[in-house]
């Protein structure tokens, strides 16, 4: 399970990023995007609150904030998201991240999706295979082909035509209407009562164990990931000592809006990823690639100091009255809340997934605060 989870999550980034690149192509990115026209070519779409109501006849790649997708697609459809729902049929494949999902319509093809929460509706029906990580998934459609699941909880009401293998961390529901017509292999942490007639062929389980998680933490993983803690501390430290009213700034936006700085967050990555292999692919672009999937990655690394940003003002006051707590305390409190940030990635099963949406979030407030501090420079005239 652990190597078909690694594949499911490799095969879902490279599907992502790396993408077919059409000079017919519609490029469009705005903070609150419509698309009532139909495009008759692949659309590579951004957005804070993107809504896409008519019909893309090629590829659809959309990323932002809060995604709806009212029409059909006519071959592949890639999301990345905060809050992502698919009203329309999609003719090929279906590709999200994010972190609430919701597919109401008919999937010609393979699902393949990661998120907080997942939920395939009861008029949904999936022709190929549904590979799905998340916190939390509902089926209460039909997966024609073989479900494969990773997931916190799963409650299952719909229909599987082939075999479902799935391991649940908390709960395992099957109710007395779902319908698997294959096998069903599944790794709980206690045995289920599978309903009689559910299930047509055969049913195994394998009780998940505790001690599986605790094997990973080895004394090298433990030093590993106090360096790696150290290493953020050191940020802080610098952050504290040069940048703290920007910091502090970024950490605000988060708490004004943590899904718009998702949002905005995803649509940087995206933006970069999508523009990086445009440049990979005319070669005289390869060094102006690379630097900015390096800047991508630096800025996301940045981005977690932010989110200790968020947490520690959530905890504790950066203001006695007028006066603004020392840059001692302050790094005590950014501290505590990196501490708690990465004992959160280390949970499992969300731990990964956990880490991904705040950096992204941490991301997206350090181009919020950019934009904001560009704003003010022009104001003044100084820029």
């Amino acid at each position: 399970m652990k190597k078909l989870f690694s594949t499911f999550i490799l095969a879902l980034a490279l599907s992502m990023f790396v993408v077919p690149v059409s000079q017919a192509a519609v490029f469009k990115g705005e903070e609150n995007l419509l698309i009532p026209e139909k495009i008759l070519d692949d659309a590579y779409l951004f957005a804070n609150n993107g809504s896409v109501d008519a019909d893309v006849v090629n590829d659809l790649y959309i990323a932002g904030g809060q995604i709806t997708i009212n029409s059909n697609v006519g071959q592949d459809l890639v999301v990345a998201g905060g809050r992502v729902v698919v009203m329309g049929d999609v003719i090929g494949d279906i590709r999200i991240l994010g972190g609430q999902v919701s597919i109401y319509g008919k999937v010609g093809e393979d699902v393949l999706v990661t998120g907080g929460q997942v939920e395939v509706g009861k008029k949904a029906f999936i022709n190929g295979n549904m590979y799905v990580a998340s916190g939390a998934l509902v089926l209460d459609g039909q997966v024609k082909g073989e479900l494969k699941a990773f997931t916190g909880a799963f409650i299952f009401n719909g229909t599987v035509g082939k075999n479902m293998i799935v391991t649940t961390e908390d709960q395992f529901v099957i109710s007395p209407a779902a319908k698997i017509l294959g096998n069903l292999d599944y790794k709980s942490r206690e045995e289920i009562i599978v309903p009689a007639e559910v299930v047509k062929g055969k049913t195994s389980f394998v009780k998940l164990e505790r001690a599986d998680y605790m094997k990973k933490f080895t004394g090298w993983f433990l030093m590993h990931k106090f360096f790696v803690y150290l290493s953020a501390l050191l940020l802080a430290l610098i952050l504290v000592l040069y940048a703290p009213k920007f910091t502090i700034s970024a950490g605000e936006k988060i708490h004004k809006s943590a899904l718009k700085a998702l949002g905005i967050g995803l649509l940087a990555m995206f933006g970069v990823m999508v523009g990086g292999v445009i440049l990979l692919v005319t070669m005289v672009g390869i060094p102006l690639a690379l630097i900015a999937f390096a800047g991508l990655a630096m800025s996301m690394y940045i981005g977690q100091i932010f989110v200790a940003s968020w947490i520690g003002g959530m905890m504790f006051s950066y203001k006695k009255g007028k006066t603004e707590i020392g840059k001692m305390k302050l790094f005590g409190i950014w501290a505590l809340a990196l501490f708690i940030y990465h004992a959160v990635c280390l949970i499992p099963f969300v731990g990964w997934a956990a880490n991904m949406v705040l950096c992204l979030t941490g991301l997206g407030s350090l181009v919020m605060t950019k934009i904001e501090y560009m704003s003010f420079l022009k104001s003044k005239k100084m820029l």
